[in-house]
């Protein structure tokens, strides 16, 4: 019974012509409970070529020269600690990534040299690249608040105070992340939904940084940051952590962070390039690049998107999108009409007019017999009967898999250990929590729940607000939240429905005199 859907959708896409095949694979990627037989059948129907092999092999470049090196096993000094550098990564932008620790608290950090080499920097100007790399290489919130937006936010920046040519650059263990190139490099071409859902992050990152005001290292306070040097290689591909792939993800693939920003990282172009400052219009224009590459599977100057034939298969209205980010068609005011865009736009079937083409072909040369009507009659009301009778029985195995329960004790699955949460405070489930039915000398929620199931602990912590809440789970000091319906969710949190509505009975308090009202009847008078 279980194959049977499975051998239906390979008899399908095989027959398909091989322009058509990966428009309806992901046309029936869009229903949840066909992603796992589509997995499966992914490596028969699209077999990997050698030049994603061969991309991924030329993108495992050698070590750099001794110059670039000279810094291993070398202990930089900043203002926030001492960092052990231990092992050359990779080479990304204009300079080379190490993995290091911080010496003492023994974090794993990633430190990224740059070099302003003197044949095209003479001292002064080093100097003055060295200082002002100190002061606007950071990121920090100008109300204080620690928020996780998918942008890497240097811990500190550091001239190096022996030579004026390095400058040192410390972030956290996720700059090490492959970045989109090598991604592809590994995976080949993405999917439309891939497409939408790395747009949808990175867009929601864009906008953060586009609205926010910002404090710099050296104190200068900025509203709204333009990041100035979106590409392949500034973006990087975090993949979900053991914990969070224990939870469904709102994502269905890794989080997007955004990396390298223009402010710095122009710093160490030789003077005589010259960049004009960047604007809002032009990070949606390299996301639109980005997003063109990413259905290609790779950047190629000879694909240009102005020209329709041009296009991989694609969804026409994710292609009228990327034309706009590229400002070929009308452009977008800002990422946030580009977000609320993205986000009402239709599913539709991926095809591209290649693809359409061909189909009109082939329906105007198919001839359907009139004898085949019959049998074509009798199979489905065959099939009807098979859907009916399948439906029978899986809606009896739902209903003897999940029995209702009476008591706290009858929950199964229920795991041991202590934990932290949080919910409003003076919203229903916060009283539910705390308070019980002394009148009746019965426990509270959380003493019953204790008695119950010995094995799990729950802690209480109250929030003032919904935004507060998310903040305490994002940042890990709560497990979860017990909050009202939000829409919006941060990408990096998931989800789960635990109530709609409820109604309860109300009886008020008879006063003394009325002897046949409904309370005394009741006996709650």
């Amino acid at each position: 019974m279980k194959n049977i859907p499975k051998i239906l959708l390979r008899s399908y896409l095989r027959r398909q012509p091989q322009t058509l095949r990966l428009s309806q694979f992901n046309y029936f990627s869009r229903y949840s409970w066909l992603t796992d037989i589509l997995n499966e059948l992914r490596p028969e129907l699209f077999p990997k070529p050698d030049v994603a092999a061969d991309a991924e092999a030329a993108l495992a470049l050698a070590p750099p020269d001794q110059v670039v090196l000279q810094i291993l096993d070398a202990k930089i000094r900043g203002q926030r600690g001492t960092y052990h550098v231990l092992q050359w990564l990779r080479s990304r932008g204009t300079g080379h990534l190490f993995l290091g620790t911080q010496v003492g608290a023994n974090q794993p950090v990633v430190v990224k040299e740059y070099l302003l080499p003197r044949r095209y920097f003479n001292l002064e100007e080093a100097r003055q690249r060295q200082q002002a790399f100190t002061s606007l290489a950071g990121l920090a919130l100008a109300d204080g608040r620690l928020q996780d937006s998918r942008i890497l936010a240097p811990v500190e920046a550091i001239a190096d105070s022996y030579s004026a040519e390095r400058c040192y650059l410390v972030s956290d263990q996720r700059d090490g992340s492959p970045t989109l190139r090598h991604h592809l490099a590994r995976v080949g071409a993405l999917s439309a939904m891939q497409v939408r859902d790395v747009l949808d992050q990175v867009l929601q990152s864009l906008i953060f940084l586009h609205l926010q005001r910002f404090v710099l290292p050296a104190g200068q306070l900025q509203n709204g940051l333009v990041h100035g040097n979106l590409s392949l290689d500034s973006l990087l591909w975090v993949e979900p952590s053991p914990s969070a792939q224990a939870v469904p993800l709102p994502s269905p693939q890794g989080f997007i962070y955004l990396c390298d920003l223009a402010r710095w990282e122009r710093l160490f172009d030789p003077p005589m390039v010259e960049s004009p400052p960047p604007t809002v219009a032009d990070d949606l224009a390299d996301l639109g690049r980005v997003a063109f590459a990413l259905l290609w599977g790779r950047e190629d100057p000879s694909h240009r998107p102005e020209h329709k034939a041009h296009w991989p298969e694609t969804d026409p209205a994710l292609r009228s999108f990327i034309l706009r980010l590229l400002r070929i068609e009308p452009p977008f005011e800002s990422a946030v009409v580009a977000r609320e865009v993205l986000r009402a736009m239709p599913l539709s079937v991926v095809q591209s007019d290649q693809a359409i083409a061909v189909d009109e072909t082939l329906a105007k040369k198919r001839r359907i017999p009139w004898w085949s009507l019959g049998g074509s009659l009798l199979a489905l009301v065959l099939l009807g009967a098979l859907g009916w009778l399948f439906w029978r029985w899986w809606s009896g195995r739902e209903a003897i898999a999940q029995p209702r329960l009476c008591c706290l004790q009858d929950v199964a699955a229920v795991p041991s250990g202590s934990f932290t949460y949080t919910a409003l405070e003076g919203s229903t489930w916060s009283q539910i929590a705390r308070q019980g039915p002394a009148s009746q000398g019965l426990p509270s929620f959380n003493e019953q729940l204790g008695i119950d199931q010995p094995g799990l602990q729950l802690r209480f912590i109250p929030a003032g607000s919904t935004e507060s809440a998310i903040s305490a789970v994002e940042s890990g000091e709560a497990a979860f939240a017990v909050i009202p319906w939000v829409e919006d969710l941060p990408l990096t949190l998931a989800v789960q429905v635990v109530a709609y509505d409820g109604l309860a009975i109300v009886v008020p308090f008879s006063y003394s005199q009325r002897q046949q009202g409904l309370p005394r009847t009741l006996g709650a008078a």
